[in-house]
This record gives structure tokens, C-alpha cells and sequence, in this order.
């Protein structure tokens, strides 16, 4: 049984008060086949926080990075 990811997207989020970038939220879909005709698809995401990373988007786009890589891996 393979996982599929679907549905990958990215945002900035900011501070309301301030207008300064707090982080980048990053979400995308699990597609699980299940006994073998029924899909189920769960809901995944992580936040990068721009204090925590010297630069959160590029750790971001890493992130992403790889799940692409592992999204084109099921579709071959």
C-alpha cells in the first residue's frame, strides 16, 4: 500500500499587530488506500517559525522539497 501526498500550499502568516512575517505554515493531504477500495485522506501540517530558523522560508522550501519528491515517487 502506497501514501499519496496531495495538495501541497504554503503560506506566510504575520503578526497582527506588527505586520512582521512570524512564520510560514505549511499544510498538505495523506491519501491512504484502505482495505484495498476505500481511500482515506488525513490532514497534515507544519509551521516553520522565523525565530527558530535563521531563514524559515528556506527551510520551508526544503521541507516542500522533499515532499514533492516523495509525491512524484508515487505517481510513477
Amino acid at each position: 500500500m502506497s501514501v499519496e501526498i496531495e495538495n501541497i500550499r504554503s503560506k506566510p502568516l504575520y503578526n497582527p499587530q506588527t505586520g512582521k512575517l512570524i512564520g510560514w505554515d505549511l499544510s498538505w493531504n495523506y491519501v491512504e488506500p484502505e482495505l484495498g477500495c476505500l481511500e482515506i485522506t488525513t490532514s497534515a501540517s507544519h509551521f516553520f517559525e522565523e525565530r527558530w530558523f535563521r531563514d524559515s522560508y528556506k527551510a520551508m522550501c526544503r521541507f516542500q522539497k522533499n515532499l514533492l519528491a516523495r509525491q512524484n515517487e508515487n505517481t510513477k
